[in-house]
């Protein structure tokens, strides 16, 4: 059966239950999908990599559809989903495992295979939001802003705006309790306008499905810090894909893991945006390849 008409099974991990599909042979890659979505973002490339001789592990993340959905006081830490999806790896007797992860799903990778590098044999990063390489808590001291602006300047701008016009406005929204406006100022600030509005009712159906985890996160304790000499300990092969038409802060953000992870190289994906996945799953899927084929 291909792994559309599979149905999910589920795991209990870390007293949680999450929705997983376990499909084809061969060395794994899971596909870890990241913030206001779930295993639905990665439908076209799972069914292009299960050609491809490869074991594919797409899961919903915790708090995430169709899993149990997050209690309104409850926080949402990414250290949490990184516990979690190493638990996952360890139950399905999976091995060493790829990791593909987008955006936040992305950072969880990096967290796991700092954590357990015993069970990573490599990883795709699509935009990992690894902010705290520029500003180390949010919001920042005056001394990290001015730090940031000195070491960094050109990428300064781009990323202060970013937090700023985005994030702030976000969680601005969220504290209003105005969760749609939340999910609009946050998908045209990280898919840039274009992409936004090319997504479908049923996309954005799932992206409002999936928004209750985000608010959490903005309204906690916000990503977990991770700075330059965590990103030297994570010796794994590692592969940034970064779009075409992503914003200018994330492309600084990329540049700069490039540069700090012992054993990374970079791609473009051309005519996409932050979910390159679905906007251009061919290339995509390409480099994907090219690079797990390594390892």
């Amino acid at each position: 059966m291909t792994g559309t008409q599979t149905s999910f099974k589920q795991v209990v991990v870390n007293g949680t239950r999450l929705a997983y599909r376990d499909t084809g042979s061969g060395d794994a890659i899971v596909l870890i999908h990241g913030n206001v979505s779930d295993h639905r973002t990665f439908s076209a490339l799972e069914q292009m990599l299960l050609t491809s001789g490869h074991r594919v592990i797409n899961y919903s993340r915790r708090f995430c559809w169709p899993n149990t959905p997050i209690n309104p006081d409850e926080e949402d830490p990414l250290d949490m989903h990184a516990d979690d999806l190493i638990a996952l790896i360890v139950k399905l007797e999976v091995g060493k495992a790829h990791l593909v992860g987008n955006s936040s799903g992305g950072f969880l990778a990096l967290l796991a295979a700092r954590k357990r590098p015993d069970l990573v044999r490599s990883i795709v990063l699509e935009e990992a939001p690894v902010i705290s390489l520029f500003l180390p808590s949010l919001p920042p001291s005056v001394l990290q802003i001015l730090s940031f602006l000195w070491y960094h300047p050109r990428a300064f701008l781009p990323v202060i705006k970013f937090g700023a016009i985005v994030i702030g406005s976000v969680t601005s929204a969220f504290k209003n309790g105005e969760d749609d406006k939340a999910l609009d100022i946050f998908g045209r600030g990280v898919l840039g306008e274009k992409h936004y509005c090319r997504l479908t009712p049923e996309r954005k159906e799932q992206m409002k499905r999936n928004i209750a985890p985000l608010r959490a996160l903005l309204l906690g304790k916000g990503l977990p810090r991770f700075l330059e000499e965590d990103a030297r300990e994570v010796i794994t092969p590692t592969l940034l894909l970064t779009a075409s038409e992503t914003p200018e802060s994330q492309k600084w953000i990329d540049q700069r893991l490039r540069e700090v992870l012992p054993n990374a190289e970079q791609r473009i994906i051309p005519n996409a945006s932050h979910l390159m996945h679905e906007d251009n799953t061919l290339d995509t899927f390409k480099e994907i390849l090219d690079f797990v084929a390594q390892y």
